[in-house]
């Protein structure tokens, strides 16, 4: 404005964005008013390709040590500072022009090893992201590249070198470079890696060590890529089925039910929708804890003035991400809040029902994501010893 510069709306430029653990919201992704992208348009050139990255906090993060995986672009703060390691990097292709063939656009930014760097989304970092859940439209060239209608050629972020160093510790095995990837991820949320190295993730990106044994190497990566399905997939796990959820009149409601949650928290009237189905049943403006003796009781949550959640597992709140429970994360950002310097009004209910199109969304995140936490202490408590290998 000061500039008295005009930009067109763009609305292919509108994408997901994990902006905070386990919240997504919408970003307006244009380099015209996105301050430093730095390598992400090389990560997420637009919303249409398939990545997998590996957030973790970066140095000077006051809020510990974190790692989440992500397919979708990435807050920097999503985790505290956050850097981002990558399975995938997309690069641009060049127009075919008469007579020459196809080529691949290299020049705009340095060849990227990402073994062990990262993207901090400000353009201060170095590294890269990545995605394993298919080609995406992607086929294969014969100098490795996989091309596809995007106008992008999708390679490998892990290098081959990176690969060969893990591959000389277990001669004999088929290891991938996916079984890189989640093995990374298993590995950064191993209680004895992040113990051990704690001063070390304080002030610089991770280290990753080779283990001792191929079963110990195969342990954190599968543990990885079960964690992984879990983070990536919170929306649609299972409800976790030992809460209770209850409406008006203390009635409980068996979540175990086969029928859909919603027709078993609503009324009956005579359109057959139910007065409860009504928007404003589902409507959450500030999740609470109650207090018990002056005590928070982490068994109970109340959702609204209609709504209440009991049975909650203690040690549900184990599942700490950037600096909290991820329960707190969906307390904190599932709310109506209004910013006092511009008054923007931040509604989580317009989320859940503009973009998801499910009023209830708020109250089924909650109880999947118990689910998630759940099974994520499950795995990480079944991680095997760390034993490094000797170089």
């Amino acid at each position: 404005m000061v500039r008295d510069k005009l930009f067109s709306y763009k609305a292919d430029s509108l994408a997901y964005s994990l902006y905070r653990p386990f919240t997504k919201q919408w970003c307006y992704y244009n380099g015209t008013f996105n301050h430093r992208v730095g390598q992400m348009p090389r990560i997420f050139p637009n919303m249409a390709v398939e990545n997998r990255v590996i957030c973790v906090s970066g140095i000077g993060a006051r809020s510990g040590f974190s790692a989440l995986m992500a397919d979708t672009l990435p807050c920097l703060d999503n985790i505290e500072k956050g850097q981002c390691f990558p399975l995938y990097l997309y690069d641009p292709v060049v127009p075919a022009q008469a007579g020459t063939q196809a080529t691949l656009d290299l020049a705009e930014a340095e060849p990227l090893d990402s073994r062990l760097r990262g993207n901090d989304g400000n353009g201060r970092g170095r590294g890269n992201d990545g995605d394993v859940r298919g080609d995406g439209g992607y086929v294969h060239g014969n100098d490795g590249y996989m091309r596809g209608n995007g106008g992008y050629a999708r390679r490998d972020a892990i290098t081959d070198e990176g690969l060969a160093h893990f591959q000389s510790a277990y001669p004999g095995e088929t290891i991938s470079k996916e079984d890189v990837f989640y093995y990374v991820y298993g590995l950064l949320h191993s209680k004895d890696y992040r113990e051990r190295y704690a001063d070390n993730l304080s002030k610089e990106l991770p280290r990753i060590p080779r283990v001792k044994t191929a079963t110990g190497f195969q342990a954190f990566s599968q543990a990885g890529r079960t964690l992984a399905e879990l983070h990536l997939n919170y929306e649609t796990v299972p409800i976790y089925q030992g809460a209770k959820v209850l409406g008006a009149g203390g009635k409980v409601f068996n979540l175990g039910d086969p029928k859909p949650l919603d027709s078993r928290l609503r009324g009956n009237d005579d359109d057959g929708r139910g007065n409860d189905e009504r928007e404003g049943f589902w409507r959450v403006e500030k999740m609470k804890v109650p207090k018990t003796d002056g005590k928070k009781d982490l068994t109970r949550l109340i959702y609204n003035a209609h709504i209440t959640i009991s049975g909650i597992p203690p040690e549900t709140y184990d599942y700490i991400v950037n600096g909290k429970p991820a329960l707190d994360w969906v307390v904190e950002r599932q709310c109506v809040k209004t910013d006092k310097d511009s008054g923007i009004v931040n509604d989580a209910n317009d989320w859940a029902i503009e973009t998801i199109g499910n009023p209830r969304y708020p109250l089924e995140l909650f109880l999947r994501v118990i689910t998630v936490s759940l099974e994520t202490m499950k795995i990480v408590n079944n991680l095997p010893p760390l034993e490094i290998a000797s170089d």
